[in-house]
Formats: C-alpha cells, sequence, structure tokens
C-alpha cells in the first residue's frame, strides 16, 4: 500500500484536500457507470455486484481522504481550547 502525503497545515491545503477527494470520487462513479453503460454489460448479475464492490471501495477512499482533513480541523480547534 503507497502512503500519500497530504499536507494539512492551513485552511486551504485542507479545503484543497477534500475537493480533490471529491472530484476524484466523483470521476471513479463516472467510470464506473460508464463501465456497465457499455453494450449493456450492466445486466448481468455478476457485473452488477462486480460494480457495486467497485462503488463500495470508492466511497470507502472518499470518506478517508475527506475525513483527514475534516478531523485535522476539529484535532487543531481541541488542541487550541
Amino acid at each position: 500500500m503507497v502512503r500519500e502525503h497530504i499536507d494539512l497545515d492551513d485552511a486551504q491545503q485542507r479545503v484543497n484536500a477534500v475537493k480533490d477527494a471529491a472530484d476524484k470520487y466523483v470521476g471513479e462513479l463516472e467510470v464506473i457507470r460508464d463501465e456497465l453503460a457499455e453494450e449493456n454489460v450492466g445486466s448481468t448479475l455478476g457485473k452488477m455486484v462486480g460494480a457495486q464492490i467497485n462503488m463500495t471501495e470508492t466511497e470507502t477512499r472518499y470518506a478517508v481522504k475527506s475525513g483527514m482533513p475534516k478531523k485535522s480541523v476539529s484535532s487543531s480547534s481541541t488542541s487550541r481550547g
């Protein structure tokens, strides 16, 4: 597993991190949709299950990537007390 370094030192970096995560999330969902739309491949149960698994993985990655900046905001707010 490759670890990606994301700078979250200031507010703009946190906003950019969430925006980047959202852009990637939408793009990945569009790829899944397009794959299902191609030549009716989405009509089999196996393809639909595979697409659902892909969507779950995509949603999990988004939740982690967008959650890190949000967590850093709450952590810094708490530490300022």
